[in-house]
């Protein structure tokens, strides 16, 4: 073999490397893509699904649906007094948004500066009928089920067709079948006493009380959401890589059951108005460098940016009608 054939063989097995290493750093490219949007996807889908359920159970109160637009009195003396304090169980509002301002149950830096925040409260949808009537307004009332469906401290709802009550198990005992549940005890108002007897046509069913938000974990952003257990606050994680969440909320001004116009939470002038919330949440990759250049995007606000990295972002809206507001 000559020195001239030795080196044309090098230049092609040269050119044959170069030839392979392009196609993999490529196909590597096309796989991370593929990769992002395939856990964009997977983040969308959950998230919206998860945020989408509780909307749609927003103010649900079992078959008395609207009495509590302006709780008062007897119909609802909603008598919890439960931790934490900050925490607002007179469910006068089935959804309410905050745009510069947070809520009680969060503080300052646990949310991403200039996401929304909303706060929603509901019964939940897996009700137990009484299996008896109540022997008087402080009398126990009793459920079919188990000691580990319930515990003490437990903020839950009894609720028939024209009233209801929160309030906070004091006790918890099962006997059999049956689970006795107590409502007395020093996080209870008005000694524990409901404003009536509730008999076997109400049912007992837990409140829920969850606040959505975006905020920092582990040097990423994700949608969070924290809800009231056992008498306090529980902190979940929803969906990672998301980084702006805004809201906005479809007023029935007119009393017509149709939405007029949707608004920021700022602008709202009565939540017992908002009919639809419309949701728009700004995910983003975690891996920088997937795009050759910095990505134009259009943003939640509706504003065309610039990203200052090279990280892949999008957005997605979805609109979510308040059934139990309609």
């Amino acid at each position: 073999m000559t020195m001239v054939e030795l080196m044309v063989a090098i230049a092609l097995a040269m050119l044959i490397n170069g030839a392979a290493i392009m196609v993999y750093l490529s196909g590597k490219q096309t796989y991370q893509l593929n990769d992002a949007l395939s856990r964009f996807q997977e983040n969308m889908r959950y998230a919206s699904s998860t945020v989408e359920y509780d909307l749609r159970l927003a103010g649900n109160l079992g078959c008395n649906n609207g009495l509590y637009t302006a709780p008062t009195g007897g119909t609802a003396a909603l008598h919890a007094r439960v931790l934490p304090a900050s925490v607002d169980t007179s469910f006068q509002q089935a959804v309410i948004g905050f745009d510069a301002a947070i809520p009680a149950e969060l503080v300052a830096g646990e949310v991403v500066a200039g996401s929304d925040v909303f706060r929603l409260q509901f019964a939940a949808s897996n009700s137990r009928a009484l299996t008896g009537a109540m022997a008087s307004t402080n009398g126990t009332l009793s459920v079919n089920g188990s000691t580990s469906d319930f515990a003490v401290n437990d903020v839950l709802m009894v609720a028939d067709c024209s009233a209801g009550e929160i309030f906070s198990a004091s006790t918890v005992a099962t006997g059999g079948s049956t689970v006795t549940i107590s409502h007395g005890g020093a996080k209870n108002s008005n000694s524990g006493n409901f404003a009536k007897s509730y008999g076997t046509d109400a049912e007992l069913m837990r409140f829920i009380n969850r606040v959505y938000y975006v905020g920092p974990v582990g040097g990423t952003n994700m949608l969070l959401r924290k809800t009231l257990q056992g008498g306090g606050l529980v902190t979940e994680q929803i969906a990672e890589g998301i980084e702006d969440m805004q809201v906005l909320y479809g007023l029935d001004s007119t009393g017509s059951g149709q939405v007029g116009r949707y608004v920021t939470a700022s602008s709202v002038p009565d939540w017992n108005t908002v009919r639809s919330v419309q949701l728009c949440l700004l995910f983003v990759s975690a891996d920088n460098g997937l795009l050759s250049v910095s990505q134009q995007y259009t943003n939640c606000r509706g504003a065309t940016v610039t990203a200052p990295d090279r990280r892949m972002r999008q957005t997605m809206i979805t609109l979510v009608a308040l059934r139990n507001r309609l």
